[in-house]
């Protein structure tokens, strides 16, 4: 069966039409180990070889010697189950699409020529094809028929679709090609993908009995594959399997079976690390400086020492691995397979304890609160090194152990460095919003971690003043922004108004715009006060200024105090300055959050009422931490006097707070 392919050389050029065989009898038997990662690919993906194919029949007709390339197809002839077939190392992504694809031009082919009336989908096997075995999933001559059904029954897709992880990309990709081929030649396109692409085949040296030289080569880059993809491959290989038939571990279970399980439980950890909430609480891109396709990957490289510095030797853990592996090799394991398989549990051993014990924090919210402030803000400590600290520990000293860590990490700060542009002043804040979380009765209420790291990467955080650090003098293209805001604010309401430098604007119309603007807010004196009324209308002469009729600048700044006494900005405000420290006053912690750059920089330095709007809008569309949202809501405010500004006795009582909620980690003193 395998006889004719196997006389090809390594690095030939062998067309699909190879492969494909008519008598089923005689199909080639492809295998996929419990090493390999599930079929993934996507509907973006099947379309856009698609498209490669449709545009290179285009460049066949204008070169008869031209041919498409599917990279590397990696084989070693192996018996399965009394069966000859060929192992795949590397490539059954595309050769599990490729027998998609013709699944889907057989399924075409009957919608054409089927009779009227007959249903619509068609459940039977292609002719031409081979055949892939899963060692965890089933043939394909078993899952490929079903993929018709799919298409036309919702009920259909989502049973097949729920089956598993694999059979969901089955089906993306199944209903995606078929889309896609929809309006194409059919006859052209399968004589392309049959007669003009290539595999590379590549067949390992019949003296290797393992992969060992093979993941050499992909070290070298012939074959690209991540760190995870060559660990896993490395550990799960069937030469590591001993050869004694009926061979049982001492958990009573096959050395197979222990293969396959290992393989099961790795997909597993690399799914899980799949949640954002517990990957954004384990990995800090800025601390580590690494990123990972493969979220296991990170498991790996701690469990080899991997570090920043060895940034730039992408194998460095693939590598350390294969070291380990070839040293178990030089001390018995050529000869003694049992070895082999030891070694496997060992190392898939750390890896699993390593995992399990995050999950163990992950879920206990005092823990996830400490390690995550931990991991973000120290890079002396990673999760290899609490590793070793914790586990003993009873449930109340590894608490007592991370603050004590927490305690040396910031019990030197000085109420002085809590001043706008210091470091220290973020870190406090960090760990304030986070212990904020932690105080809470709600045992579900947690600092996203996650959302504070997307918000990092994404927008950035800035310290922001809660009272403007300047009073607000805005430009020519905010003030009438500025007046929208305030108009709203006061009523209730946004303002409608016409653009004066528009052409065909006439007096009238203008006036009309006034009259109609004046009578909404005199239409309601129940609703608007005196002054607010004359507050409005001085508001509306900013708006309706023309580059003929600008206000004077004594004028706007009339407009902007009465606006601050009418909210009462000027009661109570922030000092100019400590007088041991000589720094403002409004540059002290009591005055700042932590703020989402995008919300930030949206409102610059405007008066508290119309920043606490945008935030609390805000905050439906991007994370705000908790304490932020406290501060806008004035809610450490025993006695709220003026609930649209932001003075100093409400900024004393947030310090107060901030002082009690540290005090276990840090003992802040008052600056005067």
């Amino acid at each position: 069966m395998c006889k004719t392919i196997l006389e090809y050389n390594s690095l030939d050029l062998i067309p699909v039409g190879k492969f494909l065989h008519k008598n089923q009898s005689e199909w080639l038997r492809f295998y996929v180990p419990a090493y390999q990662r599930g079929y993934r690919w996507s509907a973006e993906q099947v379309e856009q070889l698609i498209d490669d194919l449709i545009e290179f029949k285009t460049r066949k007709e204008n070169n008869s010697q031209a041919f498409y390339c599917l990279q590397p197809l990696v084989v070693k002839p192996v018996n399965q189950d009394g069966i000859e077939s060929l192992e795949v190392i590397d490539g059954q992504q595309r050769l599990t699409t490729v027998l998609i694809i013709l699944q889907v031009l057989r399924q075409l082919q009957y919608e054409e020529e089927r009779d009227e009336g007959t249903q619509p989908y068609f459940s039977r096997l292609l002719r031409d094809a081979y055949d892939i075995k899963y060692e965890t999933r089933s043939n394909s001559s078993e899952w490929l028929p079903k993929l018709s059904e799919t298409l036309f029954s919702d009920e259909a897709f989502e049973k097949f679709d729920n089956q598993n992880c694999d059979y969901s990309h089955f089906a993306e990709v199944f209903k995606a090609a078929y889309n896609r081929l929809k309006g194409v030649d059919r006859s052209e396109f399968k004589a392309i993908l049959t007669n003009h692409t290539y595999f590379i085949w590549y067949l390992p040296s019949e003296g290797d009995d393992n992969n060992v030289e093979i993941f050499d080569r992909l070290n070298a880059g012939k074959i690209g594959l991540n760190n995870a993809e060559l660990v896993k491959a490395l550990l799960l290989q069937s030469s590591n399997i001993p050869t004694v038939e009926n061979s049982v571990s001492q958990m009573n279970m096959s050395d197979r079976d222990v293969i396959q399980k290992i393989a099961f439980e790795w997909d597993s950890i690399e799914r899980k690390l799949h949640n954002d909430s517990l990957w954004g609480f384990i990995y800090s891109e800025s601390n580590q400086g690494l990123e990972y396709e493969s979220r296991i990957e990170y498991l790996l490289d701690l469990q080899q020492g991997k570090t920043i510095k060895d940034k730039e030797r992408y194998f460095y853990t693939f590598n350390a691995y294969l070291d380990s592996y070839r040293q178990m090799m030089k001390n018995g394991g050529f000869k003694d397979l049992s070895k082999r398989l030891e070694w496997v549990k060992v190392e898939w051993d750390n890896i699993k304890i390593l995992f399990d014990l995050v999950m163990e924090w992950y879920e206990n919210r005092h823990l996830y609160h400490r390690i995550g402030f931990i991991l973000e803000y120290n890079s002396n400590y990673n999760l290899k090194r609490l590793e070793s600290i914790l586990p003993p520990l009873s449930q109340s000293k590894r608490i007592k152990t991370l603050d004590g860590i927490i305690t040396d990490m910031v019990k030197n700060i000085p109420s002085k460095r809590l001043f706008y542009g210091n470091k220290e002043l973020s870190e406090i804040l960090f760990l304030y919003n986070i212990l904020l979380e932690d105080r809470r009765y709600n045992d579900s209420a947690r600092f996203s971690f996650a959302d504070y790291k997307r918000v990092r990467k994404n927008i950035g955080w800035d310290q922001e003043h809660v009272a403007s650090s300047q009073d607000h003098e805005p430009n020519e293209n905010e003030q009438k922004e500025l007046a929208i805001d305030l108009i709203e604010l006061i009523t209730g309401n946004k303002p409608e108004f016409i653009n004066l430098n528009e052409e065909n604007t006439s007096n009238t119309q203008v006036e009309d715009a006034k009259s109609k603007m004046i009578y909404k807010l005199v239409a309601s004196p129940d609703l608007l006060s005196t002054n607010e009324a004359e507050l409005c209308g001085n508001l509306l002469s900013i708006l309706n200024q023309n580059d003929d009729s600008k206000l004077e600048k004594a004028e706007l700044d009339t407009i902007y105090e009465a606006i601050f006494n009418h909210f009462k900005g000027r009661e109570d405000p922030l000092k100019d300055d400590f007088i041991s420290v000589q720094k403002r006053e409004k540059d002290f912690i009591w005055n700042f959050v932590l703020l989402n750059s995008k919300t930030n920089r949206s409102y610059g330095n405007h008066i508290f009422p119309v920043k606490r709007r945008r935030i609390l809008a805000d905050e439906f569309n991007v994370y705000t931490p908790i304490g932020t949202r406290n501060v806008f809501e004035k809610a450490y405010s025993r006695k709220i006097e003026h609930f649209l500004a932001w003075t100093r006795t409400d900024a004393k009582a947030y310090w107060e707070d901030i002082k009690r909620v540290l005090n276990p980690y840090v003992q802040l003193t008052d600056i005067d």
